[in-house]
């Protein structure tokens, strides 16, 4: 009995292997003979739409594999779609994207199809094979894809950024043109890549007054690229184009100091963020649809003109920024803010050796208090504490916010270890600017007591010789506030950022002289008090720099003549 307990066993055992063998000697069979079964499709591909996708494959040309089908879902929850011979037939690309397997001498037509109404998950996933006569499957291929949704984009696609209207006077900034300026900005965003854009311009009574419309899908070919910037941004995953002004140089028909409507349609491909450019986006995914919608936008005209980029101001640079700060070892660090007269022993300046260079009755603003650049807040963790140190100001960081899923600046900032006003941010831009504009995002609301700037000066330094730490030239430009647009919209706050002009210019002409070095001292934080921890997520600088800039000698210079 114990001897039959070990045999059964060993046989069933046998048995097993044998079946085994013989199912891969049958299956062998079938792989090493493509008439007998229907062929694999060795290439398989998902494109994703607004809630429907794109499959691409490349079908076996075999007089067996005249079948498609396709598994699509999530988990168990799954659908299938059959396609018939027809419906190959009619999915063919062309019949010269073809690819052969030099293996099996297999031959394969390039296919599309699309699968439509996937509104049910953000994320699918999809198997492929080709069917016989039989509808035996053949071995399959598999790929998923996150569709574009409503879920992302928004009820009426809520969370796209909306472009902006601009109006003014060409006479104010060009005798030789007629009628106004009609410029167009913030046309591509985070989730959006501008495609076209139609707009009808009504005065108050509901009158249109002028129309136009641009459309992407129109530029001309570069012979150098042999392709439109248009191509090029499609090919490359980003965009590029975030203003049109030159297609409505000279529109008639408005006035100044009146107001208008623009009633416009907006033409887009939903896109998934990956990084932003200076001049644009770039994306990790495009969508394979171009939507639509229509939306309104107030202007007026008088205070929009200064809003309009053009050759002659734009965003300055970051690569080169940095902080001015006291050194933290060596006292003799070049750049750092009082360099030879910090005493890095006791952690305080040297006033005596100070005074010997600079005497207090010259230099009075070097003993304040409030001339020693702003605090940062050092983590209880210490692999945390670079969360909250100076370079969050300009590193272009927009994490995604859990709330709306965008991604914003209010979540990467710089901010100081407590409550101290006021305060100053001393800044080396790294080269030579002249500056016309000062923007800037905050930190999320709430959060902690934190609050940007409200009430502040700007400050600019064109020294020459700075090594001592010790900037001379300075220049005060002006007292702004944000107070007044504490109430603006999420975009403003936290994306496209609060920007002012630093003069009363309409048309951006008047600059500040040549300068490299940046003050900002900030009395009250935006609510207009001064008992909140102060925090600025991105900061922007706007203006002319580098080979942009006119010679020194012809430089004129504008703002209140005088050292801090």
């Amino acid at each position: 009995m114990k001897q039959l307990k070990y045999i059964i066993p060993a046989i069933l055992l046998f048995v097993g292997l044998a079946s085994c063998e013989n199912m891969d000697w049958l299956h062998k069979k079938y792989w090493q003979d493509p008439s007998i079964t229907s062929a694999k499709i060795p290439e398989f591909k998902v494109y994703s739409g607004f809630e429907r996708v794109m499959i691409d494959w490349y079908h076996p040309i075999d007089p067996v594999s005249k079948k498609v089908r396709v598994e699509y879902g999530l988990g168990k929850d799954l659908e299938s779609v059959t396609l018939s011979e027809d419906d190959v037939f009619n999915s063919i690309v062309d019949t010269v994207s073809y690819f052969v397997d030099l293996n099996t001498e297999m031959e394969y037509l390039h296919c599309q199809y699309m699968i439509e109404n996937l509104d049910k998950y953000n994320t699918y996933n999809f198997t492929i094979c080709t069917l016989d006569h039989n509808d035996y499957p053949s071995l399959k291929n598999q790929a998923s894809a996150e569709v574009f949704s409503e879920t992302m984009l928004g009820a009426d696609f809520g969370n796209v950024d909306r472009p902006l209207f601009s109006v003014y006077d060409n006479a104010k900034t060009d005798a030789k043109l007629k009628g106004h300026r009609v410029v167009a900005k913030s046309l591509s965003g985070i989730i959006n890549f501008f495609v076209r854009i139609d707009w009808v311009a009504k005065d108050a009574k509901g009158n249109e007054v002028a129309s136009g419309y641009y459309d992407r899908r129109e530029e001309p070919v570069k012979e150098d690229l042999e392709m439109s910037d248009y191509e090029l941004d499609l090919s490359m995953s980003q965009s590029t184009c975030m203003e049109v002004s030159d297609s409505w140089v000279e529109t008639e028909g408005f006035n100044n100091n009146d107001k208008y409507t623009f009633e416009y349609t907006y033409h887009f491909f939903p896109c998934v963020y990956k990084d932003k450019l200076a001049n644009g986006f770039y994306y990790d995914k495009i969508c394979i649809d171009v939507l639509k919608f229509t939306d309104t936008q107030s202007v007026k005209v008088e205070e929009l003109g200064w809003q309009v980029e053009n050759s002659d101001s734009h965003s300055i640079s970051k690569d080169y920024w940095q902080f001015i700060e006291p050194p933290k070892e060596d006292p003799d660090v070049p750049f750092a803010l009082f360099g030879i007269y910090w005493d890095g022993l006791e952690g305080v300046i040297n006033e005596k050796r100070l005074n010997d260079d600079y005497p207090k009755e010259e230099y009075p603003h070097l003993y304040e208090k409030d001339f020693m650049p702003a605090s940062y807040y050092m983590h209880p963790d210490p692999t945390k504490w670079q969360t909250y140190y100076y370079e969050r100001m300009w590193d272009e960081a927009m994490p995604t916010d859990p709330d709306t899923g965008r991604e914003t600046y209010m979540d990467s900032y710089w901010r100081a270890a407590e409550a101290e006003y006021p305060y100053s941010l001393f800044f080396d831009l790294g080269m030579d600017v002249m500056l016309n504009r000062i923007g800037m995002c905050f930190a999320r609301e709430g959060l902690d007591g934190l609050a940007g700037p409200g009430i502040y000066e700007l400050w600019v330094s064109d020294d020459d010789d700075p090594e001592d730490g010790i900037l001379e030239g300075w220049e005060k430009i002006g007292t702004y506030s944000n107070i007044e647009l504490q109430n603006v919209g999420y975009d403003d706050k936290y994306i496209n950022g609060l920007t002012i002009r630093l003069f009363d210019d309409a048309e951006m002409a008047l600059k500040t002289k040549r300068c490299r070095y940046v003050r900002i001292r900030v009395m009250k934080d935006y609510a207009g008090v001064n008992t909140s921890i102060p925090a600025i997520s991105e900061l922007f600088l706007y203006g002319i720099e580098g080979e942009e800039l006119p010679p020194e000698e012809d430089e004129e210079i504008e703002g209140e003549e005088g050292i801090i």
